[in-house]
């Protein structure tokens, strides 16, 4: 009774874990695996209005329109702006989203795909995708998890540290805790199986700087470096955390 219940608990976090593990994996199109994670796991909210936050030269939002998104980005950069606009015809604007560009209830979803550890104030920042976000809206975050495994092996040469670019660095608690002070609720949060790139580079890095050759054979670490952020992932520990966020009643 009592431990027939504990183990079914057990077994219900473990397939919890193992279901997130699954829907974290990208398009088998490798081609797209590299720059559309929006594309693989958005789910379709009210008329399809989306917002990229931190847009660069737009790859994701020209995956997006493809699959009938109304794609809208806005970029810091002038260079990424231009060929956003250039190459692919985007609507992408060039300045900071807290610049309240945008009118209320614009977008049915805004995204964050590894930009919010970029921004001078996150809560700011928020505080303004809530007010252009619709009632019904979706938030989707993407940002490194200084929480994960590799976090904490790779210390100060951990890739994803990216000082001075990286401004600010979340753990699953601390992000819930922002989302929730600035009008959001979670209601999902899983982690990219898919994201080795940093684990990659943090070995490289840990390398050069300890006077060790490089490794060599690449395929056979990308698939260590694979196997080592799913496990990670099943346990919450995985480099990249995502988290989908709605707007909290008022």
């Amino acid at each position: 009774s009592k431990s027939l219940n504990t183990n079914f608990g057990k077994r219900s976090k473990t397939i919890s874990r193992l279901k997130t593990f699954v829907d974290c994996q990208r398009c088998p199109d490798t081609k797209v695996s590299a720059i559309s994670w929006h594309a693989a796991i958005i789910p379709w909210r009210g008329k399809g209005r989306i917002l990229d936050v931190g847009c660069g030269t737009g790859l994701e939002l020209v995956a997006l329109r493809e699959k009938g998104w109304t794609v809208r980005g806005i970029e810091l950069s002038e260079k990424a702006v231009s060929e956003a606009r250039r190459v692919h015809g985007l609507d992408v604007l060039c300045g900071r989203l807290k610049d309240r560009l945008f009118e209320p209830a614009s977008f049915d979803v805004i995204t964050f795909g590894n930009s919010l550890e970029h921004v001078h104030s996150p809560r700011l920042t928020l505080v303004e995708a809530r007010r252009v976000l619709d009632p019904h809206g979706l938030l989707v975050i993407k940002v490194p998890n200084i929480d994960s495994w590799s976090a904490k092996i790779f210390d100060t040469r951990w890739f994803q540290l990216d000082v001075p670019r990286h401004l600010y660095h979340f753990t699953p608690k601390t992000m819930r805790e922002l989302l929730r002070r600035t009008g959001f609720r979670v209601i999902r949060e899983t982690f990219d199986v898919g994201a080795t790139y940093g684990i990659r580079e943090s070995l490289r890095w840990k390398c050069l700087y300890e006077g060790k050759p490089d490794f060599k054979n690449r395929k056979i670490y990308e698939i260590c470096f694979w196997w080592m952020n799913a496990i990670a992932c099943l346990f919450r520990r995985g480099e990249q955390l995502i988290i989908f966020a709605e707007p909290a009643e008022k």
